[in-house]
């Protein structure tokens, strides 16, 4: 089980109309456990495999709009989440 919650914030640089580019900082935290059952199917308890950790991180991106409402990101940086992400945007 995982369970996180955090905030980011990020500060916005706009030099064209339709591309928005900014950087941030991610802080928040990771709850995690995992249940372990021995190799011969018998219960031996509840195993902690992985530890529940602070989450930090430091991001770059960018934000294009094809149109008012539709647009399309990328994203760089470093946390205990991603590297490296993109999608869709949507403004509403």
């Amino acid at each position: 089980m995982n369970i996180g919650f955090g905030a980011r914030v990020m500060y916005h640089f706009n030099f064209l109309e339709n591309l928005d580019t900014y950087a941030g900082v991610t802080l928040g935290y990771v709850y995690q456990k995992v249940n372990a059952e021995g190799s011969n199917g018998l219960d031996y308890g509840e195993i902690v495999k992985g530890d529940s950790f602070i989450l930090w991180g430091i991001n770059t991106g960018a934000r294009f709009f094809f149109t008012d409402l539709i647009g399309a990101y990328v994203e760089l940086g470093y946390s205990g989440l991603q590297f490296v992400g993109i999608g869709l945007s949507l403004k509403f």
